[in-house]
């Protein structure tokens, strides 16, 4: 299944329907609207495809739905198995990630700071895994610990 444009905008933390779904579960936790109007969100923001591409991010895609899930979640087995496919899902485009980063690093190129940044790269997607206590992260860890050693002069 494709992800157009449309589903991409809804799936944007910082525009989207999902950035408007956090504001609902934040909302729905102080107890200023009722869970099911932070439902309703939730399921407008995800009713699209999600992107799971390389470029998915806790910004935009998978693991920013998968974000806002969680804290709306708070704690509670609510959301637990769409949180349990999407935990599969984001784990896969970390692994994708890790694997061209590691690629990378061994051809001794330096490193773009969307590679590793907490919006777009590895660190947010670690972030993530950390909250969601998945193995994974062990994975992001050690690539983050071999960015900061040195290649050719350089860090990463």
């Amino acid at each position: 299944m494709t992800t157009t444009a449309d589903d991409l905008r809804a799936q944007g933390l910082a525009n989207g329907a999902i950035g408007r779904a956090l504001l609902e579960a934040e909302r729905a936790r102080l107890g200023l609207v009722p869970h099911a109007k932070e439902h309703r969100a939730l399921a407008t923001a995800a009713a699209g495809p999600l992107h799971v591409g390389d470029d998915a991010s806790l910004l935009v895609g998978a693991p920013a739905v998968a974000f806002v899930l969680h804290h709306a979640a708070a704690g509670t087995a609510r959301y637990g198995a769409a949180l349990h496919h999407l935990d599969a899902q984001i784990a896969a485009i970390a692994q994708r990630r890790l694997d061209a980063s590691h690629a990378r690093i061994d051809r001794h190129e330096p490193a773009r700071t969307s590679e590793f940044d907490l919006f777009y790269g590895l660190t947010g997607i670690g972030a993530y895994l950390l909250a969601r206590d998945h193995h994974t992260l062990r994975d992001v860890l050690v690539y983050l610990v071999r960015l900061t050693e040195e290649n050719d002069g350089l860090p990463g």
